[in-house]
């Protein structure tokens, strides 16, 4: 490869195995420079989303353990596979182990514009989020149907959003809650019509995404643990 010739990152399942390639929009919002070949972005559900037992009193007085909010882990780690490691853009933070390292940021629309600094409380952030996103599967949804996916919490990167084995931890709302936004977004309609009817609820199936498709909402900083209350 010549110096300055351009070569799109991979995007690697956790088997290694090659699922597509990244466009330069998506190298350039983490940070990834196109000019140095072999870079590849791993990243996938090391671990299924498991619901959180928690104990309820029941109508009849009974007290019961059901499950409610959802938690997940997801890895993600660079890697820059050439013989010889060319320096990085900027610095990478506190897991850069030179041949690979955790993301570390996301870069904005506007110039210069980045997520290391973003605090959640009081910042505001318009651009492109990571993002735990839920599918209902209703007999009208396919795993191929973006659009059907719903973000459920929407986050940004800095140094230490993920462990120095590449994971973080996330917690979601109870789909069937009113705090879950997939709750909000109609959901509730479809297990209302099934439940009037008799049927199985419909099944929520739940995925990490990166893009701007639709605004985000309580942007967050990626934490290594990302559960409620802690």
């Amino acid at each position: 490869m010549e110096q300055g010739e351009i070569q799109l990152a991979k995007f690697r399942a956790l088997s290694g195995n090659v699922v597509t390639n990244l466009t330069l929009k998506e190298m350039y919002w983490l940070d990834m420079d196109p000019t140095i070949g072999n870079l590849s972005l791993i990243g996938g559900m090391k671990e299924a989303p498991t619901g959180v037992p928690r104990e309820m009193t029941l109508d009849d007085g009974v007290t019961a353990t059901v499950l409610t909010n959802r938690r997940m882990t997801v890895y993600m780690m660079i890697s820059n596979e050439n013989d010889v490691v060319e320096a990085p853009a900027y610095p990478r933070g506190i897991h850069d182990f030179t041949r690979y390292w955790t993301p570390y940021a996301l870069r904005g629309l506007e110039p210069g514009e980045e997520s290391r600094g973003y605090v959640s409380s009081t910042g505001k952030w318009n651009s492109v989020t990571f993002k735990i996103a839920g599918l209902l599967l209703n007999g009208h949804t396919s795993f191929d149907d973006t659009d059907s996916k719903v973000p459920l919490r929407h986050f940004v990167f800095n140094p230490a959003s993920f462990d120095a084995d590449g994971l973080s931890r996330i917690e979601i709302y109870d789909p069937h809650s009113p705090l879950s936004l997939g709750y909000n977004a109609g959901w509730w309609r479809w297990w209302e019509e099934q439940s009037a009817k008799g049927e199985p609820l419909s099944i929520i199936v739940f995925f990490w995404m990166i893009d701007t498709r639709q605004p985000p909402l309580g942007v967050e900083q990626l934490k290594e643990t990302n559960y409620y209350g802690e």
